[in-house]
C-alpha cells in the first residue's frame, strides 16, 4: 500500500516538490511540540510526511518492531495526523469497551465532502451511525431466525460452488475468482432476494467493478491523510477512478434494485434487505419519529456490506484451504468428525454448527492465525481522554492492530503454528478466550459477524465433506507468506479438490 504511495512521489512534477515545500515550511513554523503525555513515539517522524516513509512494504511488520521497542500503545504522525496504534487486547478493551464513548467515530475521508458517497454505517458516526447499524443488525438477524432465510440464500450459492469445484476433475485450479464471485452473490440473495449465474455480464461487470475498487482504495489511502493531492491534475491517486467507480456501482447496481422495490407492494414475495429497509423507513416516518433511514444511506449500507463481506469472508476460506494443505492431519480430523455427526449424504445445516465442534476450532484458528483484518478500520477520538496511563488527545486518530492480539504470546502459547485443538477444552467443547477478536471489539465491531461466521462454517462444512485437497505440487507447498494490503491475504496458489466418493 504504502509502498506503491512513494513509488508514485517519485514521478510527482517539480511544481508539486515547490508546494510541498511550502506546505513543510507552514507546517513547522506551526508546530512548536509534540501534545504532552501522548504514547511514545517508536522513532522521531519526518517533516510533513510523519512516519509514512517508514511503514514500507509490510506495515505489520514495523509496527511489530515498534511494539517490541516502544510498548502495546505507542504514537505515530501519518502526515500531521497524530495516530496512536492499540496493540494490546487490555489496551483495546480499556479504549473500545471501558471508554467507548469517546472512541466510536470515524475519522473524515477525502470522499466525505461528495454527498453521493456520505451516510452508511462504516465510515459515519453519531447518531446516523447509530440508527443506521441499528437497523442493519435487525434485519440480518432477523433473516437468521425461523425459516433461517439466510442460511437457505448461503446453500443455494455452495451448492453452485461444489460443482465448479467437481467441473475441475481433480486438476489444479485457482479458486480465488470462484470463492469471491460466489460470497458476492450471497450479498445479492441478501440484498435484492436474487442471486445471479457466475457467468451474466451484468453480475460480471459490477463484480469486476467492486474488485478494482479494493486495490484502488490501497492507493487513496494517502489521500485520507493529504486530501488536497485529490485536486492534482490527472489521475495520480486513482481519487477520480475510484469516485466514478462509486457512482457506476451506485447508478447501475443500487438505485436500479432500490427503485425496483419502492415501487413493488408484494411485500411477501419481495423479502429482502433493501424491502426490509424501505418498509422500517416508512413506518419511522409515519410514525412521525425523526429517522436518518433514506435513500443515500440505504446505497451506502448496500457498498459497505459488498465491500466488507465479500473480500473477508473470500479469503478467510482461502486461508483456510492453504494452512490444511500444509497440516494434512487436521483435514483427517475435519472429515472424520463430519463423517461422524452428519455423514457423508446429507448437506450440512445450520443446526449442525453447535455439534461441529472440530470444525469451529478450525475455522477460528483460520481467523487468528490468517488474520485478515490487520488493522481494521480507524477510529477517532472525540474527547481527550487517559488510555493506558498516557493521554490521547482530542481528535487524534486510534489504530487498532488485532493482528498482534491475535498473535499475541501473552495470549497463545505458540501463536505462529496452526492448532485448532487450542479451542477446544479436554472434553472436546469449544472455548473461545476473550483475546479471540478478529471482528475487532466494542461498539464499532463488525455488524455481519454473525453472516461470515455462517458463510464459512456451511463453506468449509461442504468442501470438506464432498472432497479432500491436494496442493500443485506435493514437493512444493504453496507459501504461506502474506500479501499486506486492506486485508492480509494469500499468494496465488492452485489447488486440486478431489472428490472421496472416489
Amino acid at each position: 500500500m504504502l509502498d506503491y504511495v512513494f513509488s508514485l512521489a517519485l514521478s510527482l512534477p517539480p511544481l508539486l516538490y515547490a508546494v510541498v515545500a511550502l506546505v513543510s515550511v507552514w507546517y513547522i513554523m506551526n508546530r512548536n511540540s509534540y501534545p504532552k503525555n501522548i504514547p511514545p513515539l517508536p522513532v522521531r517522524p519526518y517533516p510533513i510526511l510523519g512516519h509514512l516513509p517508514m511503514l514500507g512494504k509490510n506495515t505489520l511488520e514495523v509496527f511489530k518492531k515498534w511494539q517490541k521497542s516502544t510498548g502495546d500503545i505507542y504514537s505515530i504522525y501519518m502526515g500531521h495526523q497524530l495516530a496512536v496504534v492499540l496493540s494490546s487486547y487490555p489496551i483495546l478493551k480499556e479504549a473500545f469497551i471501558k471508554n467507548g464513548d469517546y472512541f466510536s467515530d470515524r475519522p473524515h475521508r477525502f470522499v466525505d465532502t461528495d454527498e453521493r458517497f456520505a451516510g452508511g454505517i462504516a465510515d459515519t458516526s453519531g447518531p446516523v451511525w447509530k440508527e443506521q447499524r441499528g437497523v442493519t443488525v435487525s434485519i440480518l438477524k432477523q433473516f437468521g431466525m425461523g425459516k433461517n432465510w439466510m442460511a437457505e440464500r448461503i446453500n443455494t450459492e455452495v451448492k453452485f460452488y461444489m460443482d465448479h469445484l467437481a467441473k475441475s476433475n481433480s486438476k489444479p485450479i485457482e479458486v480465488r475468482s470462484l470463492t469471491n464471485a460466489c460470497i458476492a452473490n450471497i450479498i445479492c440473495s441478501i440484498l435484492i432476494g436474487k442471486r445471479f449465474e457466475l457467468e451474466d455480464p451484468y453480475f460480471q461487470n459490477f463484480f469486476q467493478i467492486l474488485a478494482q475498487q479494493a486495490l484502488l482504495l490501497e492507493g487513496t489511502s494517502i489521500l485520507k491523510v493529504f486530501p488536497w493531492l485529490k485536486y492534482l491534475p490527472g489521475d495520480l491517486f486513482h481519487a477520480k477512478k475510484m469516485l466514478k467507480n462509486e457512482e457506476l456501482f451506485r447508478t447501475d447496481f443500487s438505485l436500479k434494485y432500490i427503485n425496483e422495490m419502492r415501487e413493488n407492494t408484494d411485500e411477501e414475495n419481495y423479502q429482502n434487505f433493501i424491502k426490509s429497509y424501505q418498509m422500517e423507513e416508512d413506518k419511522r416516518r409515519k410514525s412521525g419519529h425523526d429517522t436518518t433511514l433514506n435513500e443515500q444511506n440505504l446505497i451506502m449500507i448496500m457498498t459497505n456490506l459488498f465491500q466488507a463481506g465479500t473480500e473477508t469472508t473470500s479469503t478467510t476460506i482461502l486461508w483456510a484451504l492453504l494452512f490444511i494443505l500444509h497440516n494434512p492431519e487436521v483435514e483427517k480430523k475435519l472429515q472424520q468428525e463430519i463423517d461422524e455427526v452428519i455423514g457423508t449424504e446429507k448437506a450440512p445445516t445450520v443446526e449442525d454448527k453447535i455439534k461441529l465442534k472440530y470444525v469451529n476450532a478450525v475455522i477460528m484458528e483460520t481467523q487468528r492465525l490468517g488474520g485478515v483484518g490487520p488493522l481494521g478500520l480507524p477510529h477517532l477520538c472525540t474527547k481527550t481522554t487517559t488510555i493506558g496511563g498516557y493521554t490521547i488527545p482530542e481528535g487524534t486518530m486510534v489504530m487498532q492492530h488485532l493482528t498482534a492480539v491475535l498473535h499475541d504470546e501473552k495470549n497463545w502459547k505458540d501463536p505462529m503454528i496452526f492448532r485448532p485443538e487450542r479451542f477446544l477444552d479436554d472434553a472436546g467443547n469449544v472455548v473461545v478466550p476473550d483475546c479471540f477478536i478478529p471482528f475487532s471489539i466494542g461498539r464499532r465491531s463488525c455488524p455481519g459477524d454473525a453472516l461470515a461466521k455462517l458463510e464459512l462454517f456451511i463453506f468449509i462444512t461442504n468442501i470438506f465433506q464432498k472432497f479432500s485437497i491436494q496442493p500443485e505440487d506435493p514437493d512444493n507447498l504453496p507459501s504461506l507468506e502474506p500479501v499486506f494490503g486492506l486485508t492480509c491475504t494469500t499468494k496465488p496458489f492452485k489447488i486440486r479438490f478431489i472428490p472421496r466418493d472416489n
